[in-house]
């Protein structure tokens, strides 16, 4: 969607499961757990939405896939 135009930009995010269980893990072993975690994103425009397809191994020559808009919470 970005790609074609029909979006001007969308988000990659990460789950917050894994890194909540990473956290869980210190916590529990005693060690000091950071109050407030920040998560990457990256920003997707028609400039770059093909290089992070291709660095994520979702282009295909013979397909193209869309990313899906996400909700941002603010």
């Amino acid at each position: 969607m970005v790609n074609k135009g029909e979006l001007t930009a969308t988000f990659t995010y990460v789950t917050p499961g894994a890194e909540g269980l990473r956290q869980a893990i210190k916590f529990l072993d005693g060690e000091k757990v950071e109050k407030t975690i920040t998560l990457p994103t990256e920003k997707i425009t028609k400039e770059n939405a093909a290089r992070i397809l291709k660095d994520n191994g979702l282009q295909s020559a013979s397909r193209s896939f869309r990313f899906a808009p996400c909700a941002l919470a603010f």
